[in-house]
């Protein structure tokens, strides 16, 4: 399970790439995955808002994503690509703090 880093609901467009064989090589293991165009794409680099609020590539604007979509298409002939638009939410919360005291056993609160 990947877990945001923070709290809430967040809309992401991810651009994912068409792997014919999986990554097993066989044809019946062929699927969308994202990939990470950190190096390529400004707007879904590690230093930008979506990551660092989800640690997710990906990008919160639309145009950009469009943008972004089509550099990788451009620079990667005959390879297969798509945008997608992905909601995601997460609430976490607290249920139990730990600490090892010296000369005790194990303190939960």
């Amino acid at each position: 399970m990947s877990l945001l880093r923070n709290d809430g609901e967040y809309k992401i467009y991810v651009i994912e790439k068409w792997f014919p064989t999986g990554v097993t090589g066989r044809k019946e293991d062929a699927e969308w995955s994202g990939v990470n165009f950190d190096e390529h794409l400004a707007g879904f680099s590690a230093s930008g808002p979506c990551w660092q609020e989800t640690a997710v590539h990906g990008t919160y604007d639309f145009d950009e994503a469009v943008s972004g979509l089509n550099q990788v298409a451009l620079e990667h002939p005959g390879e297969k690509f798509r945008l997608r638009l992905v909601t995601v939410s997460q609430h976490a919360e607290t249920v139990a703090e730990m600490s090892i005291k010296e000369g005790a056993a194990c303190d939960a609160s």
